[in-house]
């Protein structure tokens, strides 16, 4: 199944295992109950998008290929393959946007 969000082809892919390597302009939903671990694509166009919707008690770790880091409300992870973010939260809605390089 396949929406337009922003102009661009929106795949929607159910998540039921502990790890996935994401896809630019991709919606995951999570249903794997134990902890779940999303590596962010090693090349994105700027402006892709990703979305996550956590359907689980597990957590959702957010992980990064060299030279990419996370900015989120301010703050940012460790530039590279140490660091990531982590997400606890059931039914939490990430929005993740490639804004390029910083």
């Amino acid at each position: 199944m396949s929406t337009v969000i922003n102009g661009a082809n929106f795949k929607r892919v159910h998540v039921t295992t502990a790890s996935v390597t994401m896809d630019p302009d991709t919606e995951y939903t999570m249903s794997y109950a134990g902890d779940n671990e999303f590596l962010l694509p090693a090349v994105a166009p700027i402006g892709s998008v990703i979305t996550i919707v956590n359907d689980t008690d597990g957590s959702l770790d957010i992980t990064q290929n060299a030279g990419q880091a996370i900015h989120n409300l301010g703050t940012s992870t460790t530039r590279g393959v140490t660091g990531g973010m982590q997400y606890y939260i059931r039914t939490d809605h990430l929005y993740l946007r490639n804004i390029g390089v910083l």
